[in-house]
């Protein structure tokens, strides 16, 4: 299963990051995406954010890639297992490999099975992130990664 690519905001302190590697400094490296329930809601999205407000799972980014379709962005995905869910997703944020949420959005609201409710799904998430120059992101990937 497939969801439609997400449209994201940088965090302050992922666009701190991101001027602190415009001045000299090492590129933001993604290594983990989260999603929530938004804490039982669709939550706020607002740039001072630095957690999600329900985080129900947390796991590693597959791919970090230019965005085909503009040179200002990239594309993060993930895939989020079949045994994962049995809540609904409201919310996402990307982490860095400080642990610093650096990236966060909505989500359209969506439930996600989980296989021993009798129904399950693999959820591919695509999240589109603006950028200056993809010099400015990297990809941490780990060996439990899908």
């Amino acid at each position: 299963m497939s969801s439609d690519t997400l449209s994201a905001i940088w965090t302050a302190k992922g666009l701190d990051k991101l001027a602190a590697q415009l001045a000299g400094g090492d590129a933001v490296t993604i290594k983990s995406i989260a999603l929530g329930d938004g804490g039982g809601s669709m939550p706020s999205v607002q740039p001072s954010v630095t957690a999600l407000y329900g985080e129900k799972w947390r796991g590693n980014v597959n791919t970090v890639e230019v965005d085909p379709n503009s040179s200002n962005s990239v594309i993060v995905e993930a895939v989020i297992p079949y045994n994962v869910g049995g809540w609904y997703i409201r919310e996402w944020g990307l982490f860095d490999i400080e642990g610093d949420l650096i990236a966060y959005g909505p989500h359209a609201e969506f439930y996600k099975p989980v296989l021993e409710s009798g129904t399950g799904a693999e959820l591919l998430e695509r999240i589109r992130l603006p950028v200056t120059s993809q010099s400015q992101v990297n990809m941490s990937v780990s060996s439990d990664v899908l």
